[in-house]
């Protein structure tokens, strides 16, 4: 009997933490972060693509002071994050 409240709780709360807040994420936020936004022009083929397959993109500036990757909630405004970046310039 013992382990069937076990697995009833485990099965709860896996409901619970996939439910969240009820609100489902778009998975097609996507932050594209560039060591400089003139680097925009020369992968524009890629970010083209992208936004052809329905991804809405963010783009940004390593470094940017306006970059967040959260609200005031702790909910992530992105899904994913692609870097264009050498290690040089990569100073988050």
């Amino acid at each position: 009997m013992d382990v069937l409240k076990t697995l009833f709780f485990l099965l709860a709360c896996f409901v619970l933490i996939t439910l969240g807040n009820g609100e489902k994420p778009d998975p097609k936020r996507l932050l594209v972060l560039l060591n400089d936004l003139k680097y925009q022009k020369s992968h524009s083929k890629f970010i083209a693509n992208l936004k052809e397959r329905g991804y809405t993109m963010h783009i940004k500036e390593i470094g940017d002071d306006s970059l967040s990757l959260h609200d005031e909630d702790d909910a992530w405004l992105y899904e994913q994050i692609v870097i264009f970046g050498s290690s040089k310039g990569m100073y988050l």
